[in-house]
């Protein structure tokens, strides 16, 4: 028994289109990977177009498959974002694969539970709903990853607390070339160092100058990927209670170790 099957290579360029477009422009933003506007038409261009004629000439399924994977999708991402390394681009790839994964099984399902009259409806509304979805993941991601769990060693004492990525921190000890990290003064008087212990430097923000006194750290250590790292050598200051007042965070870090 022979299938026909009736293709309308409107709707299906369509589709494509807006199923490789929502694709880059969502792992860019999941990955972080810069997309400019003319990089997505030419990654759209290339995947609707070079997948529109493996589908109308490849007559072999496994073929067809093999050309997609391995070929059109890969040449995608590139013309989309650019050349970058084989980890990278494997990133991408794995997130995008995924994504269409996700994308294609629930469009497919809905397809088969609502009613017809929605059919038109179910795919653009699908793309809209992941890219809104994957645009609040980030900012929920991205808001977790400006705070990261420190801990400090001061005379024997250690401390730990919950420290600001704050890339504006710029504040080094002249003496030393050590980076510094602000804290409240509360806990200056909580690891019981004296005035006479410390060193005052001075610093200027949008506010003016002022004066901050510093103190050097026996050993400090930073939360990356799970695991307590330890960082080289840095100063202590202790700044203004009110920075700290109402705040998440207990230490102000300094840009080289965000």
């Amino acid at each position: 028994m022979a299938f026909i099957y009736a293709v309308y290579l409107d709707a299906l360029i369509m589709e494509n289109i807006l199923l490789d477009g929502v694709s880059l422009l969502c792992v860019g933003l999941w990955c972080k990977k810069p997309l400019r506007l003319k990089g997505l038409g030419w990654g759209v261009a290339f995947g609707v177009g070079a997948g529109t004629l493996c589908f109308l000439t490849v007559r072999n399924f496994l073929l067809y498959l093999a050309a997609m994977f391995l070929l059109v999708n890969p040449l995608m991402l590139l013309m989309a974002f650019g050349r970058m390394p084989v980890v990278s681009l494997t990133k991408l790839y794995g997130c995008c694969m995924a994504l269409n994964l996700v994308l294609g099984g629930c469009v497919n399902l809905l397809r088969q539970m609502l009613p017809g009259k929605w059919y038109q409806w179910i795919l653009p509304v699908s793309c809209a709903s992941v890219v809104i979805i994957i645009l609040l993941l980030g900012w929920g991601k991205r808001r977790e990853a400006t705070y990261v769990k420190v801990t400090v060693l001061v005379q024997g004492q250690v401390r730990e607390m919950c420290a600001l990525r704050d890339t504006g921190n710029c504040l080094r000890d002249v003496l030393t070339g050590r980076p510094v990290c602000i804290v409240s003064r509360e806990w200056q008087e909580e690891l019981g160092l004296s005035e006479e212990n410390l060193r005052p430097i001075s610093y200027e923000t949008v506010a003016g100058k002022d004066t901050l006194y510093i103190y050097p750290a026996t050993k400090f250590f930073v939360m990356e990927k799970g695991e307590m790292i330890q960082q080289r050598d840095m100063m202590l200051g202790f700044g203004q209670k009110s920075l700290f007042q109402g705040k998440r965070y207990q230490m102000i870090l300094h840009k080289e170790f965000c």
